[in-house]
């Protein structure tokens, strides 16, 4: 991505930004790699302790070197689940939605809040805010709540920590 911290954030962000309104070409003509799909691949090989990075590394190069998505595309199948033939072989895309809804209350219930939100996060977040803020949208529609209101929580002066999660989150 560049020698620089500055450089590979610019290099990043423009290769993403641009998919929507020009797909990038995969092996397969009838699915260009769009935005989401771009996020996506990003974002799973997170998930894999060993490896993914250099997984992630592996695809971007074709992508940004050639505009070819081909390697992009099959990292966010399989992160989604996406067979071969279009078949997703896990409803884990709508049960991650289900899960989140009870880890605390939404930030945004209505469209307008999620335009301010997604402004707002893009400035410190410019990759991920404005999908974090638009997915948050889905919970406000979720019709069962948390017995957890984030919105009551109120942090200070709080000492250095280690946060221990499940493996791989």
């Amino acid at each position: 991505l560049g020698k620089t911290q500055a450089i590979a954030k610019t290099r990043l962000l423009t290769l993403v930004r641009g998919l929507d309104a020009a797909p990038m070409p995969t092996e397969d003509r009838r699915r260009p790699l769009t935005e989401a799909d771009a996020i996506t691949a990003i974002i799973g090989p997170l998930y894999i302790n060993a490896g993914g990075f250099s997984w992630l590394k592996a695809a971007l190069e074709p992508a940004l070197r050639h505009e070819d998505g081909t390697a992009l595309m099959v990292i966010a199948d399989w992160f989604t689940d996406r067979g071969s033939n279009g078949v997703y072989a896990s409803n884990a895309n709508t049960a991650i939605y289900i899960t989140n809804c009870f880890d605390g209350t939404p930030a945004v219930r209505s469209v307008a809040q999620a335009q301010k939100l997604a402004a707002r996060w893009s400035q410190t977040l410019p990759l991920l805010g404005s999908v974090m803020a638009w997915s948050d949208l889905t919970y406000a529609a979720w019709p069962f709540r948390s017995a957890i209101d984030i919105s009551s929580l109120k942090v200070r002066d709080v000492p250095p920590m280690l946060v221990v999660a499940a493996t791989h989150d």
